[in-house]
Parts: structure tokens; sequence; C-alpha cells
């Protein structure tokens, strides 16, 4: 099956001012989750989706392709999934299909290649529509979600899902910062 990464990471932080950008072990913070998904091997292809010029720019000194998406589908209530539907768009347009869709948060930069190829082997031998992590109370963390192409459309989770234990960083503050670069080391 074709697999595509696709790290959503929009300009508008609140809490952290680009938040996806913030240096995390000397690198934007989206480069530790590039670097998962290029270290596993399970995708044809990997990209930054963004609404920032700058962003853009960052991504390709690092050598990651990218997507601009509409602003209208870039503020603090626009729902990750749309990014991932628009990314899926923007290549269909562009005559690039795939099986499965990868949406990896960028930030969580301590996700390791094994949750990545966990998500992968669960969607697999459990014939799951779409894979979600969740932490070790069993609540879901957004940190990653393995999509079937045909469900990346739907407006909600799917009733053929499962999950994996992934407990990984979700950046929001400094403080998350600087917790993470004294417990992670890449």
């Amino acid at each position: 099956m074709s697999s595509v990464c696709i790290i959503p990471a929009r300009s508008g932080s609140t809490r952290l001012p680009n938040k996806n950008i913030f240096p995390v072990h000397g690198m934007p913070m989206f480069y530790w989750s590039y670097t998962a998904a290029l270290r596993s091997n399970l995708y044809e292809e990997i990209y930054l989706t963004t609404d920032s010029e700058h962003y853009a720019e960052l991504a390709h000194e690092h050598g990651i392709k990218t997507i601009i998406r509409p602003y209208s589908i870039s503020d603090n209530v626009s729902p990750k999934q749309q990014a991932i539907v628009h990314a899926k768009q923007f290549l269909e347009s562009s005559g690039k299909h795939f099986d499965l869709y990868m949406s990896l948060q960028a930030n969580s930069p301590d996700v390791q290649v094994t949750d990545l190829l966990n998500m992968h082997t669960k969607l697999v031998k459990d014939k799951r529509w779409e894979v979600i992590t969740v932490d070790s109370n069993l609540n879901q963390n957004g940190i990653a979600r393995l999509m079937r192409s045909d469900v990346v459309d739907n407006k909600s989770l799917s009733a053929v899902l499962g999950a994996i234990i992934a407990n990984r960083s979700n950046i929001h503050t400094v403080e998350d910062v600087k917790t993470l670069e004294m417990t992670w080391i890449p």
C-alpha cells in the first residue's frame, strides 16, 4: 500500500507563538516529526502543510516538501482534519494518489519510529480503516492518525477504528519545550 505523511503546521499558535517552528534541540519543532516519518521508511512522500510562507521556506531548507493551505482552514478553531483533506485534494489534483494518509502532529517532536510502525501494523493486521494514538489512560492525544484514503474525507472518526498507546509530548508552552529537552534526546 502506498502511504503519504502529512505534517500540519499552522502559524497562528496563541499560547506559544510560532510553536511549530520553535527550536527544540536546535531545530524547528516540525523537523523532529519529519525525521521520525523519514526514518520509518513507510512513506513514499512526506509533506508539511502550512499557511505560512516562512514555515514553507524553513521546511524547504530541511528538504521537506510543502503544501500551502488557505488561511480559512488555518485558524485556531479549524480542525486539523481539514488540513489533511486539503492536502489530499491538492495531491490528487496533481495526479498523486495514496492508499494511506498519516496525519503527524508537528508539536510532538518526540514521536518515535516505532509509534508509526505500530500504527501501520495495527491498521493492516486488524483490518482497521484508521488508527489513532492514545495516552496510557487511553485518551486520544492527537499525535498521529493513520487513515485509509477513502475515510480521509469523513467528518468524524470511522466505525472501524484502532488505537495504539503513544505517550509522547504535546508542546504548547516554553515550559513544555524545556521539560522535553531535559527528558528527551533525539
